[in-house]
């Protein structure tokens, strides 16, 4: 059993600690008063409560987790897609629609105002867009109630500190500096460039409290996903209420989402570097210039997929001219830094600064470069036990392994028709997607679960523009897109069977279902529900405040650090 497993759910294991052995049954575990019980589960769905180190470590050993896929959640899965294949099959679903339809009409009518309801063109328009107001004003109470305690509970984390101390000194002073300890200023451990926690900063500099810059953070990064939202539908000449409408609970749905709070680089860069992906054949230029800014001021490692991405165009096109001119595009934005790094970087040279960004790059633990494996194939399965990959739910495993390639899957299958709405995107993208992805399992040793997020977002965000832009025409992919994005819920695990029950319903059950404005009501009712719950069941609880004296008289200094770290 992976000790790292084990950890995750117990907790820490002291070094003098002797694991039981049990003989038989007879045997019985000493309590603990210091240790918080745990419900845990095996495949077979046999529960146990455990109140000690000692007990806990002994049936997680025997494959006992807290969110264990059990036999009964198949056994739920196989039984929902038979009936729903049973009941088409005999023709109920077809019967009940005309059932519905015959009340409908009685109630309504006009049947177009329902038909049309998510297109805003009715005759009822007021009436629609105060209800467009009314779910907008819900869908913020929500997410302020669920990022309110999200940010009250986590943990401090190193990364966060960082990000805010060297982010808070670029915007009043120029100086990219969050302290000695992590090697001055514009320091190449620095990762999370500027673009990261705008929000963090604004939060910070008017209350000095950590816990609400952690909420202006994921405001700065639920705005910067409306602007491209209501970009890309202006350019494709589209209404954007419901991309609106979803757009903080999509970043709900993705892996590890509290990045955003603690205002790391994956989230806001990979916004900026996929919607410059679908503004590439409109405004080439434009695109180029996000790209360039989604990996200088967001992740450098945002170059490897750009990389493939414009690989594959430019192997297409063959023009020297245009990709001379898209390399100058691309740079210009590293003048000005350059220039401030020429200035501030401690040797004031900018071949040091990019040697050490050269070397920082190859010899960081993700990169896989530095592994001491000589073969890693030959030993792919240690790596993957030693790395975070062992601490991962199955859960996590499929929406973070299987989803993507069931994506990849289906977009190969509509690359006409999203290269007729979009221009020759499709393959491009799809190689992009694969570099990250294969590097991630591949390369990278430490499999961070907050990396995924580099083509995590790139799915949720191509697929909700999918199905926005009612590109994809088969009912089947259709389902199978809004069903990989059902899957990235989090809160309620235990309702995507039925979210997905009943997303086959509303695409199956009518036989004249030729667009998907029903399917794009249902999604946002049923983020609504899968948000509203936890929120109801948890009430509203005061946020924690989270100053600290030391850190509001100098952010970057030691007694800050220390102090921050300290916290709990």
């Amino acid at each position: 059993m992976n000790q790292h497993l084990i950890e995750k759910i117990c907790g820490p294991i002291p070094d003098n600690f002797i694991k039981a052995e049990p003989k038989d049954s007879s045997y019985v575990f000493t309590n603990d008063p210091n240790f918080n019980p745990l419900n845990l589960y095996d495949f077979f769905g046999r529960g146990a409560t455990v109140n000690s180190l000692e007990e806990c470590f002994y049936y997680v050993e025997l494959g006992f987790e807290q969110n264990k896929f059990t036999i009964f959640d198949l056994l739920q899965t196989i039984g929902v897609l038979f009936f729903a294949y049973f009941f088409i099959k005999v023709g109920v679903f077809e019967k009940l629609f005309k059932l519905l339809s015959k009340i409908k009409s009685k109630i309504f009518e006009n049947l177009k105002y329902i038909d049309n309801y998510f297109e805003f063109n009715s005759i009822n328009k007021s009436f629609v867009s105060t209800l467009f107001l009314l779910l907008l004003l819900l869908k913020g109470f929500l997410s302020f109630e669920i990022v309110k305690n999200k940010s009250s509970l986590i943990p401090p984390f190193i990364d966060e500190y960082i990000t805010l101390a060297s982010n808070v000194n670029f915007f009043k002073t120029l100086d990219f500096n969050a302290g000695n300890f992590i090697g001055g200023n514009y320091s190449p451990n620095i990762t999370s460039g500027i673009i990261s926690a705008v929000g963090k900063v604004v939060g910070w500099e008017l209350t000095k409290d950590f816990v609400i810059s952690r909420y202006f953070n994921f405001l700065w990064i639920v705005m910067l996903q409306i602007l491209f939202f209501f970009i890309l539908s202006k350019v494709y000449k589209s209404n954007s209420y419901f991309l609106i409408l979803v757009s903080s609970f999509t970043v709900f749905l993705i892996p590890w989402w509290q990045g955003s709070l603690y205002g790391i680089g994956e989230i806001p860069s990979t916004i900026v570097f996929v919607n410059s992906i679908f503004l590439f054949n409109k405004y080439r230029k434009t695109s180029i210039i996000l790209f360039s800014f989604s990996i200088l001021f967001g992740k450098t490692l945002l170059f490897l997929p750009f990389f493939f991405f414009y690989l594959v165009h430019f192997l297409k096109e063959r023009t020297i001219t245009k990709s001379f001119q898209d390399i100058i595009l691309f740079l210009s934005p590293s003048i000005p830094w350059l220039y401030l790094v020429k200035f501030k970087y401690p040797t004031n040279s900018v071949k040091d600064y990019l040697v050490d960004q050269l070397n920082f790059i190859l010899g960081h633990q993700t990169s896989g470069l530095n592994s001491r494996n000589t073969s890693f194939f030959s030993n792919f399965y240690q790596t993957l036990l030693e790395s975070e990959f062992g601490y991962w739910n199955t859960y996590e495993k499929i929406r973070v392994i299987i989803i993507p390639l069931i994506f990849l899957q289906f977009i190969y299958l509509n690359r006409k028709l999203i290269d007729q709405f979009f221009g020759y995107i499709t393959i491009p993208l799809m190689t992009s997607f694969i570099s990250i992805y294969l590097w991630f399992f591949i390369i990278n040793t430490t499999k961070w679960i907050r990396h995924s997020q580099h083509y995590t977002i790139v799915l949720i965000i191509t697929i909700l523009y999918l199905l926005n832009f009612k590109i994809i025409k088969n009912r089947i992919h259709i389902f199978v897109f809004a069903s990989c994005l059902i899957y990235y819920i989090d809160n309620q695990k235990n309702l995507i069977a039925y979210f997905v029950l009943i997303i086959f319903f509303v695409i199956f059950l009518n036989s004249k279902f030729h667009n998907i404005d029903l399917l794009k009501a249902t999604l946002v009712t049923l983020l609504f529900i899968e948000f509203l719950i936890p929120v109801n069941n948890r009430g509203v609880q005061e946020t924690n405040s989270f100053e600290i004296q030391e850190c509001v008289q100098k952010i970057d200094s030691d007694n800050c650090r220390i102090e921050y770290l300290n916290r709990k």
